[in-house]
């Protein structure tokens, strides 16, 4: 529709409007809205991104989302998932076509793992633990829309906090549990009518999930 690369998500829990680059207005965007970059401008040394007409928000307050190059293993319209955990960011693509855009939580101090993974499970709903030897010990019931990519690293739907943009979780990718619902129907292998879990596959070419750091 109307929605198109660059966007702006809005992390902080308002931002202020500028009428132009260093003229702040007595308004502001609320948190986790989203817009269409239409300009960029530096101005005293600060970003700025123009949203609409007189209307206008500093770099800092908002996370930007961007077309990327897709990894060379993508073939065709393949669907696959690009994370930026600089920018703390998704989006998912068939082929080279950004189709879905969202913020997310990945882990804290580096440990989500970086590279290109293919699918190897979809869970709709599974419990999740700490290890012995992690300094924070967790226990989760039923996370809600879960892919893994690499071993129990995965994409998930996550109830226990609404941080998304910021780094926050134990090492998997968190995502609102709408948008969790969104990706899992979208990444191969499809889950079948009545089906809880899946595998890909060796016959099948599942989705690719690509974790860097721009």
């Amino acid at each position: 529709g109307d929605w198109k690369l660059p966007l702006a998500f809005v992390h902080r829990k308002r931002a202020p409007h500028y009428q132009r680059p260093g003229r702040r207005l007595r308004t502001w965007a609320k948190r986790f809205e989203r817009f269409v970059v239409r300009e960029r401008r530096r101005y005293g040394g600060r970003a700025y991104y123009r949203i609409g007409p007189d209307r206008w928000l500093r770099a800092r307050d908002v996370r930007l989302v961007e077309t990327a190059p897709a990894p060379s293993a993508v073939k065709g319209n393949q669907r696959w998932i690009d994370i930026d955990v600089a920018r703390q960011i998704l989006v998912a693509y068939r082929g080279r076509v950004p189709v879905f855009a969202t913020l997310v939580s990945t882990g804290k101090r580096g440990q989500t793992p970086r590279g290109t993974f293919p699918v190897w499970a979809k869970i709709a709903a599974t419990d999740m633990r700490s290890r012995p030897q992690e300094s924070y010990q967790y226990q989760l019931w039923d996370v809600p829309w879960t892919v893994f990519f690499k071993g129990a690293y995965g994409l998930h739907g996550t109830y226990w906090h609404s941080r998304f943009g910021h780094r926050k979780s134990a090492g998997c990718v968190n995502l609102s549990p709408r948008d969790a619902r969104w990706v899992f129907a979208f990444v191969r292998p499809a889950l079948p009518p009545g089906w809880w879990a899946i595998l890909p596959r060796a016959s099948e070419s599942p989705s690719l999930v690509r974790v860097r750091d721009s």
